[in-house]
């Protein structure tokens, strides 16, 4: 695969795809583009946190693959746990763990309507991150449902590397994927004397809307929040 964590090959006539998510995810979506030139150099990296001893008996709720690794992390079982999901690739995750999927949403906010209009009886548990871009714990408790939540991981900051400073600040075509206002914002920070053409590639407009950074040559918004509508949007930019 034409992929290279480091950045070292600059001298593409074709797009290079600057991927900025955390490595793992970063390498699976990396998969997903070839024959595409990437270039993957993180502006977070996950940390895990402690898992608190309050799953036991409530239905899970996870927008993140990372929740899961955290509590794969933390050498906890999901196996036969009932867990709502936002999006398909977290919901294979969970299956693969041995949990049974109630429900799978493209969006958080589409993922509350959908727990909302089944009102489950049991307990419900938001894993989630630091950062959240959506309140579902308050969103269902105002809808009556018993929820608790717990943050089973962060991210910090990461630079980033020297190699993808001198792709920016050359004169070709960079394809930048965003997934979250965080990213987009991370990455916004650390581009400066930027000489290369940016094509944006947002997950959503609220994700367009976070961009700081240069002004982009050409931005194309995915028509869903998913890695395939991604992955079609990045695409329509290599021919």
């Amino acid at each position: 695969m034409p992929h290279n964590s480091a950045g070292l090959a600059l001298n593409h006539s074709a797009p290079t795809v600057l991927l900025t998510r955390p490595k793992a995810q970063s390498l699976d979506f990396a998969r997903l583009l070839v024959p595409a030139h990437t270039v993957i150099s993180p502006v977070t990296q996950v940390v895990f946190m402690p898992i608190p001893d309050t799953l036991a008996g409530k239905i899970l709720i996870v927008t993140s693959s990372n929740a899961l690794q955290a509590v794969r992390h933390a050498g906890i079982s999901i196996k036969g746990r009932s867990i709502y999901c936002v999006g398909l690739k977290t919901a294979k995750i969970a299956e693969d763990l041995g949990a049974n999927v109630l429900g799978v949403a493209d969006t958080a906010n589409h993922l509350v309507t959908q727990i909302i209009r089944r009102m489950p009886k049991e307990s419900l548990l938001y894993l989630r991150g630091q950062d959240i871009s959506t309140d579902i714990e308050t969103s269902l408790f105002s809808a009556g449902l018993d929820t608790d939540e717990a943050v089973v991981y962060g991210v910090k900051p990461q630079a980033l590397s020297r190699q993808v400073m001198d792709l920016v600040r050359s004169p070709q075509t960079v394809i930048m994927p965003l997934f979250s206002v965080r990213s987009a914002i991370r990455l916004s920070e650390q581009l400066h004397q930027v000489q290369c053409r940016i094509v944006l590639v947002p997950i959503s407009q609220n994700v367009a809307d976070a961009w700081q950074g240069p002004e982009p040559a050409v931005v194309t918004v995915a028509n869903q929040p998913s890695s395939e509508a991604m992955v079609r949007a990045i695409k329509s930019h290599m021919v």
